[in-house]
């Protein structure tokens, strides 16, 4: 009998958030399946916020840089992705 793997899962402490310009936040992964890691993050429209998007950490820290709407996504090494909806005003 085989026991079933476990799909991997991902979350995040936010799933949107409003920002007032030059704000700092730290977007963090809420829960995660265990042993996966960090793949990459990624911001949908680049200038809105700066980020360091090199981090393979479990948070990443936001500047607001001018209003607009963008997303944040981590990507698991397991495949599975998780988003926040950032809004600057």
């Amino acid at each position: 009998k085989t026991i079933p793997k476990l799909k991997s899962k991902v979350t995040l402490n936010v799933k949107q958030i409003s920002l007032k310009k030059g704000a700092k936040f730290s977007l963090k992964i809420a829960s995660k399946t265990k042993n996966d890691k960090v793949k990459s993050w990624s911001v949908s429209r680049k200038g809105i916020l700066t980020a360091d998007l090199k981090t393979k950490k479990e948070n990443i820290k936001l500047v607001a840089k001018k209003k607009g709407t963008t997303y944040v996504t981590v990507k698991m090494k397991s495949g599975v992705t998780a988003k926040c909806k950032i809004t600057v005003k």
